[in-house]
């Protein structure tokens, strides 16, 4: 999701780069008016099973080694980064494709030292305090509902303890290979992981795993102890479909209802949401809804809501709600 500052400016017509809109075009892999060092690296047709509306997915690589990644016909990009060094001769697909996997890789490693969204900022320090907990045979796993460009990911793995452990949840396949193949997402099998579903269904499927087994499984010592196999040390919600609304899934009351019981002992929700848009008039009722939501599930002494920090307070349009499973909920 882009910034409040970024969104502005795009809403008033200019971007970010000063390089135009996005623009469609009759000719699928001709260049938009993005500047002559744009370059569109690949088009992907629409996933059928993402909430999308059947659009077609482009990748760019921007000037100064930047990545971006948006849909055909739209005004501004979903996620754009920086990749550290020089920026790699990355090869353009000739034609659209059915399958990001036949568009041609292009290696990135993100740039730490890049201006990254003030949510995003806000997220990962959110989390730190939290994961330093994670050591060896006590890792802190987190599940991640939404992925972006899985800069939140990217830089959770990176800034805590490495037995601290992630899985994102992404409902486009799409934006989970553009993650890895062109914004440098570091994946590992039991440690840093994507899978591809429903953020409210992942999470029902979790409530389930766990409540019949009681957090004890059967197996192996591998798989008593993969990522997530005995509940969650922190759960991470960042997903939008736009003008600061949130995906259906990501405020449904059973989300929130089930999370709880996903949580270990102690274990936290961390959920950025706007609670005003000038955009889109049902953000305000949407986000009173779901923080009440919250209160009640949580008890509303483990609530803490936290405006996004380093926005121009006249911007500060979006908040992170921070759940605490206490003791008190537990027993109750």
């Amino acid at each position: 999701m882009l910034s409040v500052a970024w969104w502005l400016r795009f809403h008033l017509g200019t971007s970010v780069f000063g390089l135009g809109h996005l623009r469609s075009r009759s000719n699928a892999i001709d260049q938009p008016n993005l500047g002559a060092d744009a370059k569109l690296l690949c088009r992907v047709t629409p996933d059928d099973s993402a909430q999308n509306g059947g659009r077609k997915l482009d990748i760019w690589q921007l000037p100064g080694n930047a990545r971006a990644v948006s849909f055909e016909d739209a005004l501004t990009y979903e996620t754009m980064l920086s990749c550290s060094g020089p920026a790699p001769e990355c090869e353009q697909s000739e034609s659209e494709v059915s399958d990001i996997q036949n568009c041609h890789p292009c290696e990135c490693t993100l740039d730490r030292n890049q201006h990254i969204l003030e949510s995003q900022q806000a997220l990962v320090a959110a989390i730190q305090p939290h994961c330093i907990t994670a050591r060896a045979g006590r890792p802190f796993d987190i599940l991640m509902l939404g992925l972006g460009g899985g800069v939140v990911h990217t830089l959770i793995r990176s800034s805590c303890p490495q037995d601290t452990r992630v899985r994102s949840v992404e409902i486009d396949s799409r934006f989970a290979a553009v993650a890895s193949r062109y914004f440098g997402l570091p994946l590992s099998p039991r440690v840093s992981e994507v899978v591809v579903g429903d953020a409210l269904q992942v999470v029902r499927d979790e409530f389930t795993r766990l409540n019949g087994s009681g957090h004890q499984e059967q197996g192996g010592a591998e798989e008593q102890h993969g990522l997530g196999k005995n509940g969650w040390d922190a759960i991470v919600v960042d997903c939008f479909v736009g003008s600061g609304r949130t995906a259906p899934s990501c405020r449904a009351n059973e989300l929130v209802q089930d999370s709880i019981h996903l949580l270990k002992p102690g274990g936290i929700v961390m959920q950025h949401v706007w609670h005003h848009s000038p955009k889109d008039e049902h953000v305000a009722a949407e986000y009173d809804d779901l923080v009440k939501e919250y209160h009640k599930v949580f008890g509303e002494a483990n609530i803490e809501v936290k405006p996004v920090f380093r926005r121009d307070p006249a911007w500060r349009l979006d908040d992170i709600i921070m759940a605490t499973k206490s003791e008190a909920v537990i027993a109750g």
